[in-house]
This record gives structure tokens, C-alpha cells and sequence, in this order.
């Protein structure tokens, strides 16, 4: 009852339309009818601006009365307009020409926002990384997501080894990753965010608890959308590094773009190679005794080289009377793993055991604003994915772990390095449909509608037949659709903005399933289930530099069909896991402060809980692992970030994040223990400062020192385990050298990764590589 109280309250006050502020639109041409982008809007009294956008046009929110209107741009003489506004009737819009001038305008210092900043300014709890502070370095998306408060990315090893990704407490599918708004949930390794370069996307968005509802999935509490490059522009952006371990990595990002037909075409590619030959400490067996975790002894990886790539090239029109966007893509990616030793098996290394990834990709995207109607935004795709993958453990051979080998006697024929022989090909067809409807009522008030729907099947064989692999060679069927509809008001002259949301979920799933016992005989998996989901996100300007943030949200997850299934090699089934449930809650705030013209300061911090209820987690075994709920599990915790930046050339930043996750099962001996594996304390520090012409050299000399520390944590429930073998506590330090000549055109940089070789360790204590080095070479061409 309270809570539709409340929705009532605010739709009464959204639709009383008692605001004396009121919204001004326009364009600037010059004479012969071209729009001017960039000139320059000003409200001479309220001191409000705006920049004129690539179309000519832009938006100015004014007082009540009049106002005079300032409009401005280099080469052209400037205009002033009078305007008068009155409550609850729009200003009629503003056409502005602008004749050219030979004389120079006096300096006119506007600060306007970013695209990025005006996301970090919504009510959700967000956090906006701009790939252009990381383009010129050597590092993926992963590296860049780990400077985020609140994020925590563990990998299994160097370059292109599996990693998990912590959000505020919840890891793995409980995170949902986007690419411009299309999940990425079952496209496989090949496309996942380890390896794509930082300077392949325009930003990334990382959605903290509440999830809007143009990203239409059943995350739990928290999204990472990676959002690329699709201004109307033409470009080339293409780079190459080479570094310690026989490391390789290219990219080339481009697009070709018409202004006066709007023709597009645009590819983006890359390239990754290592051999991943890093020194680590091991248990080494000696006559068939393993020694007790932590006494290793170092040796050099074999058999760890990782290659990938990917190519995609999409064409069609930006910018028309019938779309803003509207493209055909087509997508192929791939890569090959060869995979030194499993999690757990420290002491068990594999000479030929690999896996190899294929996928090809359609897709197609329209996006419109003032569809039909003015104020009517839409957004829509169409995906189809085939990714194929391929386990290969085939070979007779036992290696120790300097390499040597001996085979396998006639008795154990049928046995590969890890066990039974495998050659399981998994093959899917996924399809995804998305359709996002936004719609402005009046200036203060906003619905939006989205639907989105993922249907998948997956069919597995393998030549090596056993109970196992016959469970896997009937085909899989899962289906997910979600429902969302949401209602946006703003109060107070905006500064107070508020959105309600429902969504609905419907998932259902049709498989073979072995049992755990494997021997029994397989037997069919046949159910459905939909759930209800709601919440609010509100946001409070107490002025122009401080905002507030609250969000609340009930969400659910269906397990993925891998979870219920595993994967037919060290993946046990469990078809009794059940949907994970989770109430969220985040309280946060925004300072972004600017002291004279050289001065900023931005404070950011952030208070969240997650309720979670069936909580499902990865739990290793001996020999394999697999997904279990966990019926009760809290997280409590807290970030914040402080940056500080000096005139352009000096940036400071810091970030610590504290994650309490505890079971609350009364029935489990753990009750009130910290979930294992999961890190509790860490953080980044950034210190960069910019040289222009150094040592009288044309161009600008950015030096880049980076720090990332993690406290210790239990590998196992700390109450209960004997010997509490733990992370320990980690320091690492990096250094980044970046040189950029002709604005940007021509980058060079060089780093040193961990410049004090520390043992670092992740996921199940494995070692990940020490120091290491990076020279990358980048060019890039803006014809705007």
C-alpha cells in the first residue's frame, strides 16, 4: 500500500505541471543553411550555456521572465535575442543565422558537460570510465574495469586466461556485460572483455544495483555496458604493442561517414598473441606425493600460449529523417587457449589439453529519436549468433612440470591427461531481439517500455561416447524474456529526479542432464518459471556541484544453462539450482567541484547491501567444481574515490572499496562466516601528470604511475577450515610513459607492469605473472 501510494503521489505531482522553469530549443546555421556546430548559447544573466550539437541544435533550460540570449562562434558575428518565458508554455524554437566576421571574438569560457558526465549525473548509481585516458596504453577492458571502485577482476593467469569479475559482491553471470546494449552473455570467451583494447570503445558504463531497463536482462545487481564509437564521423584508429612473454596485440577501429547521405561503414578488428611463459611456483609430485599448499617451487608455464581475434565490419545510414542509426553487421571472432593446469590442480600440469572458440555474429541496429511523434525515442536490434566450442583433451601423454612426458600404457588407452578423452564440440544458435521505447511527456516527465527476448539452442557431441557425453548429445533448449516499464519525474527545477520501474522475467529451459553420481541414467530437464521485479532509483541536487543518489531494487537471476548443466569436462551438473533472488540497496553521493580555472576536485562515495536469497556460487572440488545456492547470504559494504586535477596537467586519484559477504543460513555450522574466495579490502591510487613540449620537443609527455593493493583473504569458510589457506595481502606497482605528437595523431607509449616483481596471486592462490613490459604504437585520424 506504501508503495503505490507513492507512485500515485508522484504521478499527481508529475502531471500538475506547476514548474517555473521551462526548456528553450533551437539551431544555429550559418548563410547558406549549414548547421554551425559548436557555437556557443548563453543566457547572459542566469549565466546557463549550452553548445550548439553537430546538427546545429541545442537545448537551454530558463527561468521564468525574460532572458537575453547570447549566440556566438569563431568566424561569425555574434547575435542576441530576446525571449520571454511563461509557465507551462514552451518557447517557440529558436532559429539562429549567423552571418561570418573576420574579426575574433573576445575569450568566452564555458564549462559544458560531457556525454559521460551527464551519465554519471542520473539517479542510478554509476560510474563512466572514458577509454580516451587509457587509448594510448597497453591494457584491455578488463585492466581498465579493475581501476573502478567497487570492481574487483581475479583471472587465472596472463593474457587471455578465464577471470571473474566482482561488483559490489556479486561475480560472475550475477553481472550482466553489455556491447552497446546487447548482452554478451553466451557469445563465448572469444568476444569477452579481456580482449578488446581500451582505445576500441568510446567508454564504459558500470550500472551499480539498479539496472535500467533499456538494458533488458536478469542481472542481479549490477551491469557493465561497453559503449563504442558510433558518432556521424569518419575515423582511424589503429595501434600495436609488443610485450614481455612473447606478447602481441593490434587493433584497427575505423568508419567512413557521409554527411550528405548519410552512408556509414565502420570495422573494428583485433589481434592478441602470448606464449604466457611466466615464471610461477607450483607443488611439484615426487613419487606420487603431493606436497601440502604453499610449498612450490618455481618454474616456467609451457604449454599457456592464448591467441584470439575478431572482425567485424557493419554498414548502412547515421543521421536521416528515417534513422538516426540504422546498420546491418557482420561479426566473425575466434581463439585458442591452451590450458596449462586446472584451478585446483596446481601439481597436475597438462602438455596438450586446449580449447578453441569460433563465432559469427549478425546484427542490426535502428535507433530514431522523434519517432512518429515528437519525443517518441526508439532503439532496437536483432542478433544471431552460431559460437562453436572445442575441448581437446586427447593425448596419451603425462607430463611432469619441466616439460618432459612419458605415455600412457595399453591399459589406460582411453584415458587423457585429465581423465576420460574428450573431444566435446558445443555448438549454439542464439538469437536476441531487443525493443526499447522512450517517451517524453512534457520536460519534467518520461515512460519508457522495453522488451527483449534471447532464445538458444545448443547441441554438444563428441566422438569418445560415454554416460556422460550422452547426456550432452541431446540438444538444450533455454528461452528468457524480459518485460520492463518504467516512469521518470523530475521535481524541484530538476534537481530532484526519481524513476519507478517494474519488470517482468520469464525463463524456461529443455535439456538432458546426467546425474552427479554418473552412473545412473540420464534423465530429461523440463521446467519454467517467471518472477516479478521492481525498484526506484532517485537522485537530489543539493546544488550545482552535489548530488545525492538512492536506489532500492528486487531482482532475479535464472541460472545459465552451463550453471544447471556444467560443460561436460570439470563442470558438475546441478539440476536443482534454483534462481537467485536479491533485494538491493545503495546510498551514494557525487561532489564535482571546481576552484577558480585550474582547480577540480571530484568526491564520490557509495554505501550498498544485497540481500540475496538461493545465492549461487562456484564451490571447487578435488577434481571439479560446480554451481550451489547458498540459501541466505548478506553483503554490506562501501567505496569511495577522491580525483583531483590541477590545470591540465596534474591528476591525483584514489579509490578503496570494503565488501562484507556472509551466510545467514541458521541451519549451516558456517552461519555468520565470510563467503570464501572472495576478496574483502582493496584499491587503486593514480598519480599522472602532462608536460606539453618537453625538452623543447613538439607534442606532450603524459607519466603515468598506478598502484593496486588487495588485503588477504580465505580460500576456504574461515571458521571451519584447518588451515585457513589464504591470499595474501598484495602491493602492485605500475608505471605508464605516454608521448603524443600533431594533437593526438601519433602515440607512443611504454610501461612497466609490477615494476617490483611481487608474487601476485588470484582465484584458488594461482599465480598470475610478474613484472613485465609494453611498448605500444597507436595512430589516429579524426576527419569530423
Amino acid at each position: 500500500m506504501k508503495f503505490n501510494f507513492t507512485i500515485l503521489l508522484f504521478l499527481f505531482l508529475g502531471l500538475s505541471n506547476a514548474w517555473a522553469e521551462e526548456t528553450l530549443k533551437g539551431g544555429v546555421f550559418d548563410e547558406k543553411g549549414e548547421p554551425i556546430i559548436g557555437a556557443t548559447i548563453l543566457a547572459v544573466e542566469s549565466k546557463v550555456g549550452a553548445i550548439s550539437d553537430v546538427n546545429g541544435e541545442f537545448s537551454l533550460k530558463l527561468g521564468e521572465g525574460t532572458q537575453i540570449i547570447k549566440i556566438q562562434s569563431v568566424g561569425f558575428q555574434s547575435e542576441t535575442r530576446q525571449i520571454t518565458i511563461s509557465a507551462n508554455i514552451n518557447p517557440p524554437y529558436l532559429k539562429v543565422t549567423l552571418k561570418e566576421s573576420s574579426e575574433e571574438l573576445d575569450e568566452l569560457v564555458v564549462y559544458g558537460k560531457s556525454l559521460a558526465e551527464e551519465n554519471r549525473e542520473k539517479a542510478y548509481s554509476i560510474a563512466v570510465v572514458e577509454s580516451k585516458k587509457y587509448a594510448n596504453v597497453s591494457v584491455n577492458l578488463n585492466q581498465v574495469l579493475n581501476t573502478v571502485p567497487g570492481i574487483n577482476i581475479r583471472e587465472d593467469g596472463g593474457l587471455g586466461s578465464s577471470f571473474n569479475l566482482s561488483l559490489n559482491g556479486l561475480t560472475g553471470r550475477q553481472v550482466r556485460v553489455f556491447i552497446d546494449g546487447v548482452p554478451m552473455d553466451y557469445f563465448g570467451s572469444a568476444l569477452g572483455l579481456n580482449n578488446y583494447s581500451a582505445n576500441l570503445i568510446e567508454n564504459i558504463e558500470v550500472y551499480k544495483g539498479v539496472v535500467p531497463i533499456d538494458l533488458s536482462a536478469d542481472a542481479l545487481g549490477g551491469a557493465i555496458n561497453v559503449v563504442t564509437n558510433r558518432k556521424p564521423m569518419s575515423f582511424l584508429d589503429a595501434s600495436y604493442s609488443i610485450g614481455s612473454f612473447n606478447t602481441h596485440r593490434a587493433s584497427l577501429n575505423a568508419q567512413w561517414y557521409n554527411p550528405k547521405s548519410g552512408f556509414t561503414v565502420r570495422t573494428m578488428s583485433f589481434y592478441n598473441y602470448s606464449d604466457n611463459n611466466y615464471k610461477a611456483g607450483v607443488r611439484i609430485t615426487e613419487n606420487g606425493v603431493i606436497p601440502p599448499e604453499g610449498e612450490t617451487t618455481e618454474v616456467e608455464r609451457f604449454h599457456d600460449a592464448y591467441e584470439s581475434s575478431m572482425g567485424q565490419v557493419s554498414f548502412g545510414v547515421l543521421e536521416r529523417a528515417y534513422a538516426d542509426e540504422l546498420m546491418l553487421g557482420f561479426w566473425y571472432a575466434q581463439n585458442y587457449k591452451e590450458i596449462q593446469n586446472f584451478a585446483q590442480l596446481d601439481y597436475l600440469p597438462f602438455g596438450q589439453i586446449n580449447r578453441k572458440e569460433k563465432n559469427y555474429l549478425t546484427t542490426l541496429n535502428y535507433v530514431k529519436k522523434d519517432l512518429l511523434v515528437k519525443g517518441l525515442n526508439t532503439k532496437a536490434f536483432i542478433v544471431y549468433a552460431q559460437p562453436q566450442i572445442i575441448n581437446n583433451d586427447t593425448s596419451s601423454r603425462k607430463y611432469d612440470w619441466y616439460g618432459n612426458y612419458t605415455y600412457r600404457g595399453a591399459e589406460d588407452s582411453d584415458k587423457g591427461e585429465y581423465k576420460g578423452k574428450k573431444y566435446l564440440t558445443t555448438t549454439s544458435k542464439n538469437l536476441l531481439a531487443n525493443v526499447s521505447l522512450q517517451y517524453a511527456i512534457d520536460p519534467k516527465q518520461q515512460v519508457a517500455a522495453n522488451f527483449s527476448t534471447n532464445w538458444l539452442k545448443r547441441i554438444n557431441e563428441d566422438p569418445y561416447r560415454d554416460l556422460y557425453s550422452e547426456a550432452f548429445s541431446e540438444p538444450q533448449f533455454v528461452h528468457k524474456s524480459v518485460i520492463g516499464l518504467s516512469y521518470q519525474l523530475k521535481l524541484f527545477k530538476e534537481k530532484l529526479s526519481t524513476t519507478l520501474f517494474t519488470k517482468n522475467y520469464f525463463f524456461s529451459i529443455q535439456a538432458t542432464n546426467m546425474p552427479e553420481n554418473y552412473l545412473d541414467e540420464p534423465f530429461p530437464v523440463d521446467f519454467s518459471l517467471d518472477r516479478f521485479g521492481f525498484g526506484m532509483a532517485t537522485s537530489y541536487k543539493l546544488s550545482n556541484d552535489l548530488q545525492l543518489k538512492i536506489s532500492l531494487e528486487q531482482a532475479t537471476r535464472f541460472p545459465e544453462p552451463e550453471e544447471i548443466l556444467g560443460d561436460g569436462l570439470l563442470l558438475v551438473s546441478n539440476t536443482g539450482l534454483q534462481p537467485e533472488i536479491s533485494t538491493n540497496a545503495n546510498l551514494g553521493f557525487r561532489m564535482n567541484k571546481r576552484f577558480g580555472a585550474k582547480h577540480k576536485l571530484i568526491v564520490e562515495g557509495n554505501q550498498f547491501y544485497r540481500g540475496s536469497k538461493d545465492f549461487i556460487r562456484k564451490v571447487a572440488r578435488t577434481f571439479n567444481s560446480q554451481f550451489q545456492n547458498e540459501s541466505n547470504v548478506s553483503t554490506l559494504g562501501w567505496e569511495g574515490s577522491v580525483n583531483y586535477e590541477f590545470n591540465n596537467w596534474l591528476t591525483l586519484g584514489a579509490n578503496l572499496t570494503y565488501q562484507d559477504i556472509r551466510s545467514r543460513d541458521k541451519d549451516k555450522s558456517y552461519y555468520g562466516s565470510r563467503i570464501p574466495n572472495t576478496p574483502i579490502l582493496f584499491g587503486n591510487m593514480l598519480v599522472n601528470v602532462v608536460a606539453k613540449k618537453p625538452f623543447q620537443l613538439p607534442g606532450q609527455l603524459g607519466v603515468s604511475y598506478t598502484s593496486n593493493f588487495g588485503e588477504r583473504y580465505y580460500l576456504n569458510w574461515s571458521e571451519l577450515a584447518n588451515d585457513k589457506i589464504d591470499i595474501p595481502r598484495q602491493y602492485v606497482h605500475n608505471l605508464q610513459l605516454i608521448y603524443s605528437n600533431k594533437d593526438g595523431r601519433y602515440n607512443t607509449s611504454f610501461s612497466i607492469n609490477n615494476i617490483f616483481d611481487a608474487k601476485v596471486f588470484d582465484n584458488y592462490r594461482l599465480q598470475k605473472p610478474g613484472r613485465s613490459f609494453d611498448l605500444k604504437l597507436r595512430y589516429f585520424l579524426v576527419k569530423q
